[in-house]
């Protein structure tokens, strides 16, 4: 190599190797990030799931789900309790398959994203249900089915994305309590909401629901389930 070269070399290497360490603080402060977020979620594993039965309520509609994760990774490493699935906003699929189905089932990429696909499920069945006032709107049995299917998934999406940190636990928890209000207004008892989520599952697809009828007989019939222990509440 010529002499005059190499100062330029030795100028590009460092350049490289500054750029590399650029990139490598970068990572480590945006892995710090999202684990700070995750800690602070309300699926987080710290954070404790209320004895009021209002506040669990609504979670619980979307037990279906977090039934069907918690069969689905058994004999793996878990940080949350069963409690913390059924009556919070826990999940234990890894946060990148979490994410992935959030973007893949609901378009939810962000706490934007999340909030405005939830406002939109909560507008749906306020369609669907009436604005409120006693006895709520009558509804067909095609209706019934429809909206314990939009409930439950909705109750799912709100636990979703407390789950990955894209809302905040008061938010998580306001939108818990208007679906709980709005199915203990429709629905009598969680035999009636099961029965009609089945229906509206069924109504919805043909194939694949296997392992959510599953999760749904097992939370009617099992003395442990989440379902069984927590009561029907009256309609306000």
């Amino acid at each position: 190599m010529a002499p005059e070269l190499v100062p330029i070399v030795l100028a590009v290497f460092g350049v490289v190797i500054l750029l590399c360490v650029l990139m490598i603080v970068g990572a480590v402060k945006i892995r710090k990030k999202r684990a700070g977020v995750a800690a602070a979620a309300p699926g987080a594993p710290t954070v404790q799931i209320p004895s009021d039965p209002r506040l669990r309520f609504g979670p619980a509609l979307a037990a279906m789900y977090a039934r069907s994760e918690w069969h689905r990774t058994r004999g793996a490493k878990r940080t949350l309790t069963a409690e913390q699935c059924y009556f919070g906003y826990g999940c234990v699929l890894p946060q990148n398959d979490l994410r992935a189905a959030l973007a893949r089932d609901w378009g939810v990429r962000d706490a934007a994203s999340a909030r405005q696909q939830i406002a939109a499920g909560l507008q749906a069945i306020e369609a669907q249900t009436g604005s409120g006032g006693e006895g709520g709107r009558a509804l067909s049995a095609d209706s019934a089915a429809e909206l314990a299917f939009d409930l439950g998934r909705v109750a799912n999406l709100v636990r979703w994305s407390g789950s990955a940190g894209y809302l905040q636990l008061a938010e998580a928890q306001d939108a818990s309590a208007d679906l709980g209000a709005r199915a203990a207004t429709a629905f009598g008892s969680w035999e009636s909401f099961g029965e009609q989520y089945v229906n509206g599952l069924r109504a919805h697809s043909r194939s694949g629901n296997r392992t959510f009828e599953q999760a749904t007989a097992w939370l009617l019939s099992d003395a442990e389930s989440p379902w069984r222990q927590l009561p029907w509440p009256a309609a306000a």
